[in-house]
């Protein structure tokens, strides 16, 4: 967040804070106990002192204050709303209950120091100012909307939404944020997290405004985050070592859609990356080499490596490398993940260092998931030991059946899946090979016709994420 607006930001809590202080003046001078039936009217204070029910549709004005008394509870039915243009206060030991429709005004102040619950089929719309004050309980669980001109500030606790929730406004959460349902975080919205900010297995969120997590927050992920549509995340959390190649961190950098290619011998050594460049190919995968074979035939380099490596960076793109593995052990795979090292040495590497873990010889010799999972985590942990950011690639089906991915889930994945509008694999994946049977300008055979290539997408920026994160040398 820009300085000004985190000034802004700040100057509005206090304000709101201040604002709560005291009730208007207008409001103080007729105390009225409310029935939840009879019309609200102007310039009165409403005191709810026992369990009412609202019964109707009805809107508080905006020179009106309602003060929810401690033991006390409110409740909206289905089929009955109430509409904020003025203050709120639920107090410490209240309880407001929304199964129907709640509404807060641009200019209205909504205060929760007790309890806020709504119901599965509720419909919430917050505008105005919003304070989920220190020591309130919010679980929202229908339908909420974050509307343009709300300004939400959260002390609680802790607040669960097991709802969808819609946000355009400006929310600031600084204790715990617990998603358990679909959370849309529109374009120039923002949702800020200080505590800990948890999108639960059930939970999917979409964001094509701004995620900020604050300097000690701590960001949990068992469900689904995507940045959409322009969607960014400010981090300003405090590093711990080993937490950038985590993929519950690489999950927070999620962008549209990077076209990349993949490339090994087989495209032959006509490649001109200059016009692959321009062509929109903004990555390569460039395969580095394959493992051990026999005595005869050790780890070996790609034919066209070296060439390959050094055209596209020199073009431009960003380039990481990939690797076939024949390994038979743990320590076969420690070894040919050295090999690689090897390889790339002195190369500016700024996509992932991938193992491709495939081979039928596998499963015709009677390797079980544990020990192709095994061999796979070692590759990856002596990448990630020596600075470079590993990533798993196989097919959707071998990644569901050969591969406990469970115990891989800290890597990143590249799944290959052609011919089909989404990968068949359920878990989380960053490139996305789509095609076998790209055409681009720029790879030809020697008589110049156009070769086949494939075809990927990345859906996180992987050169600004590990350029950032001072990964792979940088």
């Amino acid at each position: 967040m820009k300085l000004y607006k985190r000034i802004v930001a700040g100057a509005l809590s206090i304000a709101f804070s201040a604002s709560l202080i005291s009730l208007p003046a207008a409001a103080a001078v007729t105390p009225v106990f409310w029935d939840g039936s009879r019309a609200l009217a102007g310039g009165h204070t409403y005191y709810i002192g026992n369990d009412t029910a609202v019964n109707g549709d009805f809107t508080l004005p905006a020179d009106s204050t309602m003060i929810i008394s401690p033991g006390a509870n409110l409740v909206i039915p289905a089929g009955s709303s109430l509409k904020i243009e003025g203050s709120v206060n639920v107090s410490r030991g209240a309880q407001m209950l929304a199964m129907g429709k709640l509404s807060t005004d641009a200019a209205s102040h909504f205060t929760v120091k007790g309890e806020l619950i709504t119901g599965k089929s509720s419909d919430t719309d917050f505008g105005g100012n919003v304070l989920f004050d220190n020591g309130a309980y919010v679980s929202l669980f229908g339908e909420t909307e974050l509307l343009h001109s709300a300004q939400l500030y959260s002390y609680a606790s802790g607040v669960t939404i097991d709802g969808s929730l819609i946000s355009a406004g400006y929310a600031e959460f600084r204790n715990t944020l617990r998603l358990y349902s679909n959370t849309q975080i529109n374009a120039g919205a923002t949702l800020k997290c200080d505590g800990i900010f948890s999108v639960e297995e059930s939970g999917n969120v979409a964001n094509s405004g701004e995620m900020i997590l604050g300097e000690e927050a701590y960001y949990s992920l068992s469900g689904g985050f995507a940045n959409i549509g322009g969607g960014f995340v400010t981090d300003n959390r405090n590093k711990y070592p080993g937490e950038a190649y985590h993929s519950d961190n690489i999950s927070l950098y999620t962008t549209d859609a990077i076209k990349g290619i993949d490339v090994s011998y087989y495209q032959d050594k006509y490649i001109d990356w200059d016009k692959v460049a321009a062509s929109g190919v903004k990555f390569a995968m460039v395969r580095s080499s394959y493992g051990y074979i026999s005595e005869d035939s050790p780890p070996t380099a790609d034919k066209y490596f070296h060439q390959n490596v050094t055209g596209a960076i020199k073009a431009g793109l960003d380039v990481g490398v990939y690797h076939y593995c024949y390994a038979e052990t743990v320590q076969g795979a420690r070894d040919e993940a050295k090999f690689v090292l090897s390889l790339i040495k002195g190369y500016d590497i700024s996509y992932p260092i991938v193992i491709d873990i495939e081979d039928d010889w596998y499963i015709r010799n009677g390797y079980t998931r544990a020990q192709l999972t095994a061999i796979t985590e070692a590759f990856c942990d002596e990448i990630r030991d020596a600075g470079y950011l590993p990533m798993v690639y196989s097919y959707a089906n071998w990644l569901k059946n050969q591969l406990n991915m469970e115990y891989l889930d800290e890597y990143a994945v590249w799944v290959a899946h052609v011919g089909v509008d989404k990968p068949s694999f359920s878990g989380r994946y960053y490139i996305w090979q789509h095609s076998w049977e790209e055409n681009i300008p720029g790879i030809v055979d020697k008589n110049g016709k156009l070769l086949d290539v494939d075809g990927d997408y990345s859906y996180v920026d992987f050169g600004a994420y590990i350029r950032n994160n001072h990964l792979n040398g940088y």
